[in-house]
């Protein structure tokens, strides 16, 4: 979606309106060397609570980077409802459409972290809890103010009625709106979905996608890329640590399987390139595994990378700055590491060391992109 010379001119004099309407969620971890197996029963090594859900992460990040964040979900009477809620009012973040339900616990996610000298690996149960209530009246407000926001931002993690409202109130207002949905399916599937986000009333502007279906996962979605200025992220190789168990496989030619995901995208990128140079193809490439990065960076020039993996999942500024292109090319990003932050800074308030993590961030890989 384009935006408009005054909407462009607005956002660079004040700090960017951002709306969240998604989930909280009380992350409970408990980290271990091993998985127990049915039956058997394990000492663990460490256990902490982090409140969570891709919708408050979202939202906590926007606010710690400098954005206006107003925050849209539902939590539980309980404890956990106050704990979620309380490090985004720290963050100067407007709570304020956020419903509490009586009578109902608050959205928890149950982690086991298996921890090894080689790898890590997560098992997560979610109980969606609260945020499975939220309705369409709830939020109706917003079709009256969605106009004074720039940007909107989804999960699909509340129900999609609330979803679908909320996307079409925005497209009438002329507000981009960016949908975290990882879509990939069949082609007809495909074509069905992509219909349903990049049109109608669940419209949205940016997608990801997952591939591995074929392109005919991803074709679907293209013309919409040609004739509305859509864009998409597609899964090309994860940060996570079962990246490996499929997309590192070596094929015949001794490309990885991750390359020739990459190739086949870069390739079909071309016919969808944008005015600044870069394809509106893009592809999420993790930053934890740097040994290829600059191959990879060299061989998808015209590619926008999503770059997820700094911080706690151990990508480092100097590895990240591998990814970009004098610093552009990619927008990094950190969840884990800012909403932990506090855990690295004692003695400093939440919303302080989020912000000064979030800083850090940010001077560290600019730093690192001048050294290259």
């Amino acid at each position: 979606m384009a935006v408009s010379a005054d909407q462009e001119h607005s956002m660079l004099h004040r700090k960017p309106r951002i709306l969240v309407v998604g989930s909280f969620v009380m992350d409970v971890i408990a980290t271990t060397e091993q998985i127990p197996g049915a039956g058997q029963t394990v000492y663990g090594k460490s256990f902490h609570m982090a409140p969570g859900g891709k919708g408050a992460n979202q939202a906590l990040q926007c606010a710690r980077l400098g954005a206006e964040v107003t925050m849209v979900g539902c939590v539980g009477d309980d404890l956990f409802g106050q704990q979620l809620l309380e490090p985004l009012r720290e963050a100067g973040m407007d709570v304020s459409h956020v419903v509490v339900r009586k009578g109902i616990h608050s959205g928890v996610g149950h982690v086991v972290l298996e921890v090894t000298e080689h790898s890590a690996q997560n098992r997560i149960v979610v109980i969606p809890g609260a945020n499975r209530t939220l309705t369409v009246e709830e939020v109706a407000w917003i079709q009256q103010a969605v106009s004074g926001f720039d940007m909107v931002l989804l999960q699909l993690e509340v129900p999609i009625e609330v979803n679908r409202a909320v996307a079409r109130w925005a497209r009438e207002a002329g507000v981009p709106v960016i949908a975290d949905i990882k879509r990939g399916d069949i082609a007809k599937t495909a074509e069905m979905y992509a219909m349903g986000h990049f049109t109608g009333d669940f419209e949205s502007d940016f997608v990801t996608l997952a591939p591995y279906m074929g392109l005919d996962s991803i074709s679907p979605y293209l013309p919409y890329a040609e004739k509305q200025g859509k864009g998409m992220f597609v899964l090309c190789r994860t940060s996570n640590g079962g990246a490996k168990d499929f997309e590192y496989e070596k094929l015949a030619d001794g490309r990885h399987v991750y390359d020739l995901v990459g190739d086949k995208l870069n390739a079909l990128g071309k016919d969808y390139m944008g005015e600044h140079g870069y394809s509106s193809i893009g592809l999420v490439i993790g930053g934890t595994h740097i040994e290829e990065a600059t191959e990879i960076r060299a061989k998808y020039q015209d590619s926008f990378f999503l770059i997820p993996g700094y911080g706690a999942q151990g990508g480092k500024a100097e590895d990240i700055a591998q990814y970009l292109t004098k610093g552009n090319g990619g927008v990094v990003n950190s969840s884990r590491g800012i909403l932990l932050a506090y855990k690295k800074q004692p003695g400093t308030a939440f919303d302080e060391a989020a912000y000064n993590e979030c800083v850090n961030m940010k001077e560290a890989i600019a730093h690192a992109c001048s050294l290259l």
